[in-house]
């Protein structure tokens, strides 16, 4: 692309191919590929990335340049995306006022944006004004329509307006429903439809209370619960979920508006329900960091209530420190705390925590974490805040994991940690209590709590005879009874299950009684949950390090102890791993061999009746699920899915061609089906394990994000079990095929391949411009062709998209990941394509912390 002209008609052409596909990521990339923007490109990419008031200055400054010939329909086109930018921020007033002076003929073309500015306002009369003219046409008419109808009690008129939207919605969603992956491009219209149901409910309620004369509280706590239903199951988006909100809003003014005329009292319900609204539109606002549209909800909230209710005024806290006012962020705080929660000793001895509770701790807590990180208190003062958080609501799962990281903090911070053991009992208690009322910050505190225990055992046995090891010994005491009495007695056994790994990696602990708590915990998890842990624990079983197995043995002993039924399943797991073993080791020369014939007591032992019941070890029956609402939960199901046991296999077994020979074998299971698993020798898979343990909390973490999950961002994983130190199984995923390969196959259709390749194979010593020449060479013979598998592959349309799209997400997400943990060996047998949806998918995480800068070719690119 020789011309600079032509090279940016492209960008533009691809940005608004994004822009049609909701794909901001997209516009911006396109964006990236001139080196100066033009003014349509720089337009597209501020309202890609919502920056509307930057979108607006822009178009009105080209608005105001334009000097072509033929200009009507852009100017018309830019009047329109102004009209959008104003709405998008929440500034109905705006499109009115920059509507106001435009010529007749292009009226009905901006009425669809003047119409929704008038029903945003309530500003009735100039709605009805418009409505004389024409027909409702556009979703902003049809609604405006409706609600005017509304108003003006007409109900019949309502449900015209409204069916004729539904029509609209549903015809244009029919296009999409014959499509692959249709729901997910139809979802915008799906809330819409959502939203007309709301509508309708709301001018149900309204006319219910005009033929009654009678505002029905119980009807109208029906219609509330309703909508905040539909909240919870729609996407936390601010494209799908703000127009949802505008719409219950305008609703809930139109229905203060009745109540008033009918002379009752404004419920306190209603402006409760007000308030809450805009909070939500305040957050979703501030969560994508679009400070501009927060600002205005805020305002609007300053203009319809009074006084701010505490969370609108937490919100409006959070946004100044979002845009760098820390200081006016801590003085309205301190003043809200003030005025709202003037007596907290009262907050304190209400035996009950209710609303007014948690808000009041959560103000408290916010402001002790604004404190600390502007340091504006010092340490006593810091504490004092904190500990007020604690005791406003002693339920607090976040108040006590912060109070439990401030002590912390404190503790790393000390120039003389050997003098400030107790820091970290204060540590360990917050976690711990943090633990029992929550899982929001589950994959943090305990794997904290845990190391500082264990660290703090080893350390004592570590130092020598002296004042500072019978402190240090006297504190590891205190956080021992805090293991016993709150993580083995009081915590439910599944939150344990999210930590096994760890804790299985400190089975040698050299401290006695260290090692007592430790195995109480284990005997705990493998008592509770027996499928999931010996699975893990069979790798120290039949470890042959001898003081491993034989902690092992004294686990399993004490979880039997309580139930002699669990030693009848270990031994059985035991059989059933030694002759998994057996098979991995195998040597055989052939492709493929007979278990009948090399293990005939195998299929005897599964088929047996009292042969034990043991779980397939994939990721299904492995990961445990957690509560998303705060509390104990001690009754929660962490496995909600029916297990799927082993019951026999397969006779043949698979031998692959690689270096360790893995052999490729079907379990047949309970539900009927067969399922492929990789026994793989000579090869510790240990830290494949802990990898992909580590791959799902990024995926956990990623799907709690909202922007994250808005662009399906995620790591592909399958479930890796250690056997023992040098055996494994991989559990095999379908569908998956080597980069390697199928380049291979696609250059030898090309004509390339054979011995052709080792002339372009340097040797170790040859010179940095040979290998670039070489390089170069081999570049020029070629040519990226994976997009021709893909073209192959997904020849639908709608198909390739979404096999592009999950491609890109997953291979920038595992690269990521890769340069983070040091992946190295990334070699293309190693990184797999999922010939279904595009997915990456990378096997064999042995080079892991840059090992790979140690070859004797050493590694050198970051990530691959």
């Amino acid at each position: 692309m020789k011309h600079p002209d032509q090279k940016e008609k492209k960008a533009a052409f691809l940005q608004e191919l994004y822009v049609s596909l909701d794909e901001t990521d997209g516009v911006i990339g396109a964006a990236a590929l001139v080196p100066k923007s033009s003014i349509d490109v720089t337009i597209r990419t501020y309202e890609a990335i919502g920056d509307y008031q930057s979108a607006i200055a822009a178009l009105r400054a080209k608005l105001c340049n334009s000097n072509t010939g033929n200009h009507e329909s852009n100017e018309l086109e830019m009047k329109e995306r102004i009209a959008k930018c104003y709405l998008e921020l929440n500034q109905p007033d705006a499109v009115l006022e920059f509507l106001k002076c435009n010529p007749p003929e292009e009226g009905p073309y901006l009425r669809e944006y003047k119409s929704e500015a008038l029903w945003r306002l309530g500003n009735w009369q100039g709605l009805d004004e418009i409505n004389r003219e024409e027909t409702c046409l556009s979703w902003g008419d049809c609604i405006g329509v409706a609600l005017l109808a509304g108003k003006k009690e007409d109900f019949l008129s309502v449900n015209t307006a409204l069916s004729v939207l539904e029509t609209k919605i549903l015809d244009h969603m029919t296009v999409a429903t014959f499509e692959k992956g249709w729901y997910q491009r139809a979802y915008p219209d799906v809330a819409k439809l959502a939203v007309v149901v709301d509508l309708r409910m709301a001018v149900d309620f309204i006319s219910s209370m005009v033929s009654r004369s009678d505002f029905n509280i119980v009807d109208f706590f029906v219609l509330l619960k309703s909508w905040s239903k539909r909240r919870e199951i729609t996407q936390t988006t601010v494209r799908v979920l703000e127009p949802m909100m505008n719409v219950q809003r305008v609703a809930l003014k139109l229905i203060e508006e009745k109540v008033k005329s009918l002379k009752f009292d404004v419920p306190s319900a209603l402006e409760a329900e007000m308030a809450a609204n805009l909070s939500s539109c305040i957050r979703l606002a501030r969560k994508v960091g679009q400070s501009q549209r927060a600002l205005s909800y805020i305002l609007e909230a300053e203009c319809i209530l009074s006084i701010l209710p505490p969370k609108l005024m937490l919100e409006k806290v959070k946004w100044q420190w979002m845009c760098g006012r820390q200081s006016d962020a801590i003085k309205e705080l301190q003043t809200g705390i003030s005025f709202h929660f003037p007596d907290v000793n009262q907050l304190k001895a209400d035996k009950t925590i209710s609303d007014s509770r948690r808000l009041a701790a959560e103000s408290k807590l916010l402001l002790a974490k604004y404190m600390d990180a502007t340091d504006s208190l010092d340490f006593s003062g810091l504490v004092a805040l904190y500990k007020e958080a604690v005791a406003i609501n002693q339920t607090s799962e976040e108040s006590l994991f912060e109070m439990g990281l401030f002590y912390d903090r404190t503790y790393q911070s000390q120039e003389d940690r050997d003098k400030s053991w107790q820091y970290l009992n204060y540590t360990c208690n917050y976690l711990a209590k943090s633990l029992e009322h929550g899982s929001s910050f589950i994959y943090r505190s305990l794997p904290r709590f845990l190391s500082i225990w264990l660290d703090l055992g080893a350390r004592v046995c570590e130092m020598p005879e002296s004042n500072a090891r019978l402190n240090c010994k006297k504190v590891l005491s205190q956080v021992n009874d805090l293991t016993k009495n709150v993580l083995a007695k009081r915590l439910p056994t599944y939150k344990l299950l999210t930590a096994l790994s760890q804790m299985l990696s400190r089975t040698c602990h050299p401290n006695p009684d260290v090692w007592d708590a430790l195995k109480i915990l284990l005997a705990k998890t493998l008592r509770d949950y027996p499928q999931q842990s010996v699975w893990q624990m069979m790798v120290m079983m039949k470890s042959t390090q001898k003081s491993r197995s034989q902690r092992c043995a004294e686990i399993a002993k004490l979880a039997c102890e309580n139930k002699p039924e669990l030693s009848k399943f270990i031994s059985d797991a035991v059989k059933l791993t030694e002759k998994l073993i057996e098979i991995a080791e195998t040597k055989f020369d052939g492709s493929t061999f007979s278990i009948n014939s090399l293990f005939k007591e195998l299929p005897k032992m599964l088929s047996s009746v009292n042969f034990s019941q043991i779980i397939l070890p994939v990721q299904s029956n492995m990961t445990e699920t957690l509560p998303t609402m705060p509390g104990s939960h001690k009754d929660f199901v962490a496995f909600p899915n029916k297990y799927t046991f082993i019951i026999g296999m397969d006779d043949e077994v698979e031998v692959l061609a690689s270096l360790q020979r893995p052999k490729k074998f079907k379990f047949v299971c309970s539900d009927g089906k067969k399922y492929s698993m990789m026994a793989k020798p000579k090869d510790d898979l240990r830290k494949d394990a802990r990898v992909m343990e580590f791959n799902r909390v990024v995926n956990r973490l990623l799907r709690g994000d909202t922007e994250t999950r808005r662009r399906d961002l995620y790591i592909r994983t399958y479930s890796v079990v250690a056997l023992n130190e040098e055996t494994g199984l991989v559990e095999w995923l379908p569908n998956l095929h080597g980069i390697r390969p199928i380049l291979l196959k696609l250059y030898a259709n090309r004509g390339f391949g054979g011995s052709e390749y080792k002339k372009y194979i340097p040797g170790l010593k040859d010179t940095v411009e040979r290998k670039k020449d070489l390089y170069r060479a081999l570049c020029a013979r070629l040519p990226p062709c994976l997009g021709d598998w893909f073209l192959h592959m997904f020849q639908d349309a709608k198909a390739w998209l979404v096999a592009r799209h999950n491609y890109v997400r997953t291979s920038s997400v595992i690269s990521l990941v890769g340069f983070i943990l040091g992946l190295g060996d990334r070699h293309g047998e190693n990184i797999l394509i999922d010939s279904m949806s595009g997915d990456v998918c990378h096997v064999d995480y042995n080079c892991l912390f840059n090992k790979g800068e140690t070859f004797e070719w050493p590694e050198r690119v970051p990530f691959r």
